[in-house]
């Protein structure tokens, strides 16, 4: 369950084919394919050689609201997009992590009305238990088309909820499909989330360090304040696992830190070693800041900015996608400097994010290898024409990028395409000119 079957390309995208086990009882092992990059509605699922869904189109019924186990008690809200009431019953909601796919049934008699919304919890449902840290929910009818879905945590741009919070749908905000996702303290079950827009990377205080391994007092988080003048952080919370409030008359001087230490963290630290995700919100409840090390932590390392400060992605959930942190030798409230021979290990293959995007006259597209291969990244017009090579040679394992100068290049929605191997990456951007 969860493993790859293979990658295949269509109109310059790319679809990674995951088994998934018999999830309906038909006798036949179903797959997921994925449009990587894509918004969770370009999503189909298969049974044997057949599509199940049809032409993939946007979703009639999206998921809005969900909390896991260790948030609250497990709850996936739906919004219906049609003014058509629909049946529900029989349903599944497939719940991806690292372990594999589990798969809930909505009990029969569930409906969800035109524009309306419909809560799926343990008692109208069957097995529904989504991972509290790290996955993917997907909304799937009865005959196997993926309606919707979302990853969270360490696997997608949603946050994964902290304890009694959901994580919520805003409709009225733009970006990535997963980042549309904010953080709710008070969930709004059956009614339109009232949560404060998410607005990543407006600040002038960042995520500058952190080191997860603790136990004895010693782990850490650090923010650093960017700007040229002194930050009052009175009110803003640090979202890991459980929340701090940072205390009145909390002040950041320019170029200074906020060091908050393990044993000052309320109950029990909430940084998981082996790969969390965090996250900054602001005095009136705003998510302006998030980074993730998903891909494991050395011993003895922490994960910072260098230099202090210098960060430029705000919505990384894993090592691949927070390129703005390297492995260092914790420095509390010290100038990060990257350890001699800095290398570990990246466990991924993955493709982006790209930076900026959208973006006028050129771009840099980051990249992972898990191993040395040969490598290809070239740029596709949206009719899947080549338009430019960027890289073509081996590469070792870790993380890479490239620049792309489209100076001479039209304004339009282009591809990077990464070739490794068998393996085979694909993400979407806008040249604006």
């Amino acid at each position: 369950d969860g493993e790859i079957v293979w990658d295949y390309v269509t109109n310059g995208w790319v679809n990674t084919v995951r088994s998934i086990g018999d999830v309906n009882d038909d006798g036949i092992d179903d797959v997921i394919a994925g449009n990587q990059g894509g918004p969770g509605p370009l999503v189909w699922c298969f049974e044997g050689d057949t599509l199940a869904g049809g032409t993939p189109e946007p979703p009639d019924i999206l998921i809005s609201e969900f909390t896991t186990i260790s948030s609250y008690d497990a709850t996936v809200e739906f919004y219906n997009l049609t003014t058509d009431e629909v049946d529900l019953g029989g349903w599944m909601i497939l719940q991806h992590s690292a372990g594999g796919v589990d798969t809930a049934i909505i009990n029969a008699g569930v409906t969800i009305i035109g524009e309306g919304y419909q809560i799926v919890d343990p008692v109208n449902s069957q097995g529904l238990e989504p991972d509290t840290e790290s996955g993917m929910l997907f909304l799937v009818t009865p005959d196997g088309l993926v309606i919707d879905s979302v990853g969270y945590g360490g696997m997608g741009g949603a946050p994964a909820p902290p304890i009694e919070w959901s994580t919520a749908l805003d409709l009225d905000s733009s970006g990535g499909w997963a980042e549309r996702f904010t953080l709710d303290p008070t969930p709004t079950w059956g009614s339109q989330n009232d949560a404060p827009t998410t607005q990543l990377g407006n600040t002038d205080v960042v995520i500058n360090e952190v080191y997860p391994l603790g136990g004895e007092g010693d782990a850490f988080i650090e923010l650093y304040n960017i700007s040229s003048q002194a930050v009052d952080i009175s009110g803003w919370m640090i979202v890991a696992g459980v929340n701090y409030d940072i205390p009145a008359s909390s002040t950041i001087d320019p170029g200074s830190y906020f060091l908050l230490w393990e044993d000052d963290f309320p109950g029990f630290f909430g940084c998981e070693a082996e790969g969390d995700n965090l996250y900054l919100m602001n005095a009136t409840g705003v998510r302006v800041d998030r980074m993730g090390w998903w891909d494991g932590t050395v011993s003895d390392s922490s994960w910072s900015a260098v230099p202090d400060g210098d960060r430029s992605v705000f919505n990384g959930f894993n090592l691949a996608t927070c390129i703005d942190f390297e492995r260092t030798i914790p420095t509390p409230e010290g100038v990060d400097v990257p350890e001699p021979n800095n290398a570990f290990e990246v466990t991924s293959f993955h493709l982006g994010p790209v930076y900026p995007n959208p973006f006028n006259a050129s771009t840099r597209i980051y990249y992972s290898l898990d191993k040395r291969a040969p490598v290809r990244l070239v740029i596709h017009d949206i009719l899947g024409r080549e338009v430019a090579t960027l890289v073509r040679e081996a590469k070792d394992a870790g993380l890479h990028s490239a620049m792309w100068n489209a100076d001479g290049v039209a304004s339009g929605t282009y591809f990077a395409v990464l070739e490794a191997g068998h393996q085979v990456r694909t993400v979407r951007m806008t040249l604006l000119k």
